[in-house]
């Protein structure tokens, strides 16, 4: 049985206490200099788990002041993200009973803890019974049989929900709380389906694939109207004028998202310059990249990518997004291909070694991490 002795307030008493002077296995003697074990410790007893925590507690420390907690949600959240560590790495354990003990204010805060596992386990439950109410209500009701092409969307969205839904229940929780943890479980649920979807995708030829997908969008599979957008590139305000369709606006609320997402002015430019790059590499295939000189570095860096991305940023600015160097790391630069210090193709090498090189492996990193970031649009 696990059992979790809490201490005092957090932050300011370590598990430490607890562990050398209370209960745990050893004691500390009163010369300070002699440990002896503990008669009376519960490890004979139980499994004893001394967690610092939150973030800041005892012998733990974040390289960002902005990941410590400043209310009870931030050392719930914290705690939960710990035990589901936890129970990753025991799954022995997960059926045994937890205990959770706290002394002095600790008796304040573990309640909280102890009411979000048994949401996050009622919800858990409530949304697997909901799920599977659906779907026999989905077989029942609205599963015609006679419909091959209805029968296979209504069978692939099931499979969906299905999988999104018990993503949601199984993965952990990032680093974003707002609105709800299990809203970005979600979010992180759909980006993995799609990815399945786009590894399908590349098993199939051009013309399959646009045959495919007309069964999900019948008006799909109609020749579009070309447009020249390099014919005419006098400075004239007719011409100017003519530009103005609605990739202006696919272009600002693109980068406004962007920035959103990002939340970083240098990542943002650069990739807006990369961009431009990397249409005139493909106007050879698509004709729709051709441009005036102005178009791509005038209308599109310099007016519709500037205002999305200054708008998302200020919007960031606003609501107190954590940035890239927000969240313990070392920055989007520091985090490229060769620059995560913690992982990756680094950990192969010596500390001598990145430290002799790091300033080119840190640009060669961002940018070949932007790279590929543009090659994915």
């Amino acid at each position: 049985m696990p059992i979790l002795p809490l201490t005092s307030v957090p932050i300011s008493s370590s598990s430490m206490d607890g562990m050398f002077l209370e209960n745990g296995p050893f004691k500390i003697g009163a010369d300070a200099s002699t440990v002896s074990v503990n008669p009376h410790g519960w490890w004979q007893n139980a499994h004893v788990l001394y967690l610092d925590q939150p973030v800041g507690t005892g012998y733990s420390y974040a390289s960002n002041a902005a990941l410590y907690v400043s209310s009870e949600a931030e050392v719930v959240s914290q705690f939960l993200t710990f035990l589901e560590t936890f129970y990753a790495v025991f799954p022995e354990l997960r059926r045994a009973q937890l205990t959770i003990a706290g002394e002095s204010y600790a008796g304040v805060y573990a309640p909280y803890m102890a009411n979000a596992i048994l949401e996050r386990n009622a919800n858990g439950s409530f949304t697997l019974i909901l799920m599977l109410a659906g779907l026999v209500y989905l077989a029942l009701f609205v599963h015609t049989g006679d419909d091959v092409v209805f029968d296979t969307k209504l069978g692939f969205g099931a499979a969906s929900s299905v999988l999104l839904l018990t993503c949601m229940l199984q993965f952990r929780d990032g680093p974003f709380i707002r609105p709800h943890p299990a809203f970005w479980r979600l979010i992180l649920a759909a980006s993995v389906l799609y990815q399945m979807v786009l590894v399908a995708v590349l098993f199939q030829n051009k013309d399959t694939m646009r045959q495919i997908l007309k069964y999900v969008d019948p008006s799909l599979g109609v020749p579009l109207p070309e447009r020249d957008y390099a014919e005419k590139c006098e400075l004239t305000a007719e011409v100017l004028w003519d530009q103005m369709d609605v990739f202006v606006i696919a272009h600002t609320l693109g980068w406004f998202g962007k920035a959103i997402i990002l939340r970083d002015y240098w990542f943002c430019w650069i990739l807006s310059v990369m961009f431009e790059l990397m249409e005139y590499s493909l106007q050879h295939q698509l004709a729709n990249f051709a441009e005036c000189w102005w178009d791509h570095w005038i209308l599109d860096v310099l007016l519709t990518n500037w205002v999305g991305i200054i708008v998302g940023m200020k919007t960031c600015e606003y609501f107190a997004m954590k940035g890239p160097d927000d969240d313990g790391h070392d920055g989007i630069w520091e985090r490229g291909l060769a620059g995560d210090r913690r992982g990756g193709l680094v950990e192969h090498q010596g500390r001598a070694d990145m430290e002799r090189d790091s300033n080119f492996r840190l640009v060669v990193g961002g940018l070949a991490t932007k790279a590929f970031s543009v090659c994915g649009e």
